[in-house]
């Protein structure tokens, strides 16, 4: 009898070790969770923030709306509807010798602005 006593004992012994690894791991992931709640929306402003700065860099800057241009993708029927009544994109075009901000400048528009300076027709 003594041998299978012994054998119950490790048995149980092990046994309430594994329940004590699934307690211990259940309030890891709980303080985890609790965590990631707190952290998220910290998380998320941050990311957007560093989205839209990664956006200008890339794009430029808007094109502002009320210039009487409808330049995509910063101006749509939506975004801007003063200067894209008919949702149809009309962009100054680069290339045609005037240099009209804030459209054209030199960073977008080299040929038509190689000094900066606007030379806006009548």
């Amino acid at each position: 009898m003594g041998i299978i006593q012994k054998r119950v004992f490790v048995a149980e012994k092990q046994a309430q070790t594994a329940i004590e690894y699934m307690l211990l791991l259940g309030v890891v992931v709980a303080a985890v969770l609790i965590g990631l709640r707190l952290s998220l929306p910290r998380t998320r402003v941050s990311a957007e923030r560093y989205f839209n700065r990664t956006v200008v860099g890339i794009l430029g800057d808007p094109n502002p709306c009320g210039d009487g241009y409808c330049c995509m993708p910063f101006e749509d029927l939506v975004k801007c509807p003063p200067d894209c009544p008919s949702g149809i994109p009309a962009c100054p075009p680069c290339g045609d010798g005037y240099c009209c901000p804030p459209s054209e400048d030199t960073m977008t528009c080299p040929l038509d602005c190689p000094s900066g300076t606007p030379t806006c027709p009548p």
